[in-house]
């Protein structure tokens, strides 16, 4: 991306003023885009913490025979093979959502922040002051926002997936205490 610009014009002074706020503008966005990717993270963690507390609290005690007692107390097979298998789907549906969250939330990808030196010397040798000004803000938006953004995205798509395997889980183990609550009260 070439942009031209006659530095003798008249209105050099304007060109550079709208150079200064493109640039002012960029920083706003890079603190924009840290900011929603660091409330990602934290719903990331957020949720890290409730799963492992819905996994010690609630599908722990989740109503579901061992194999040993299915098979020893010669126990209705559908009703007791259907709550262990929801209470297992249970436990890997939510271990599948802390993964995520864990694997997704606390990966730390290298996002270049500051321009290559060598860019910013080769685009200082070629030209005018304004040329330059123009390279940062090229380099700023390839290297830096369009990082951002693939970040963020990919954070945004973890915190997803984990709420939806949550949700699966959740699912599984309600149907768990309903096939309870219906064959065994």
């Amino acid at each position: 991306m070439t942009i031209t610009h006659d530095s003798d014009s008249p209105n050099n002074q304007d060109y550079d003023n709208n150079i200064a706020l493109i640039y002012d503008y960029l920083e706003k966005s890079i603190d924009i885009l840290r900011a929603n990717l660091n409330e990602v993270t934290n719903n990331l963690r957020l949720l890290t913490a409730a799963e492992v507390t819905y996994i010690h609290f609630f599908i722990t005690d989740l109503p579901s025979p061992s194999f040993a007692v299915m098979i020893s107390e010669n126990m209705e097979p559908l009703p007791c093979y259907s709550c262990f298998i929801f209470k297992t789907l249970a436990y890997i549906f939510s271990i599948t959502s802390i993964t995520i969250c864990l694997w997704k939330g606390y990966n730390k990808e290298s996002i270049r922040l500051v321009i290559k030196p060598e860019n910013l010397l080769s685009q200082a040798e070629k030209g005018t002051t304004t040329q330059y000004k123009e390279s940062i803000i090229i380099n700023i938006w390839k290297y830096t926002i369009e990082d951002l953004n693939k970040f963020l995205q990919i954070r945004q798509k973890a915190l997803r997936q984990a709420v939806i395997t949550l949700t699966l889980s959740m699912l599984c183990a309600v149907l768990d205490i309903i096939i309870h609550f219906v064959f065994y009260s």
